[in-house]
Parts: structure tokens; C-alpha cells; sequence
């Protein structure tokens, strides 16, 4: 059995919500890290109390959520049901 290669840092391919795939690097690059948040879905259902973790940077942001038997990541703002809550 051969060990997986990962891609360097910044060169994984992401899809986003439209389908499209780019480079990870390429959603979060030019931008200094600007803050970590945890994102608490309140939107009054199952999923109530899920905690996603956002990172802000200067001109983008991308957060990481429970996809079930993975992680997800999403470049997106957080929605109306979500608070967050900042990491001090």
C-alpha cells in the first residue's frame, strides 16, 4: 500500500458552493490572518449548537464545518442563523 501525497500547503483544491474547483491558496492568498472565531449555528433545529471554526483574514474568510464523515469548508459569510462568538 502506498502512502497518500499531499499537496503543499495552499495548493489543494477546493470546490466551492458553485461547483467550481480552485485552489485553496488562491481563496485565502494576499491576505494577512486577521482573527479566529467560533461560529454557533442557531437556527432552532437539529443541528442546533453546532460550532463551526471561521478564520478571518484581510480579504477573505473561510470556515470549517462538520460535513458528517468529514470536514467542509465554506468561503462564505456567515448566515443569519449564525452567531459568532470571538476567541480573546
Amino acid at each position: 500500500m502506498t502512502a497518500a501525497v499531499r499537496p503543499p500547503l495552499g495548493q489543494e483544491r477546493v470546490q466551492e458552493g458553485d461547483g467550481e474547483t480552485v485552489l485553496f491558496g488562491e481563496l485565502v492568498e494576499g491576505g494577512r490572518f486577521v482573527a479566529a472565531v467560533l461560529v454557533e449555528w442557531a437556527g432552532g433545529d437539529l443541528d442546533q449548537g453546532n460550532v463551526d471554526v471561521g478564520f478571518f483574514f484581510e480579504t477573505s474568510q473561510v470556515t470549517v464545518f462538520n460535513a458528517l464523515d468529514e470536514n467542509g469548508l465554506s468561503f462564505s459569510p456567515p448566515d443569519q442563523h449564525q452567531r459568532s462568538h470571538g476567541l480573546h
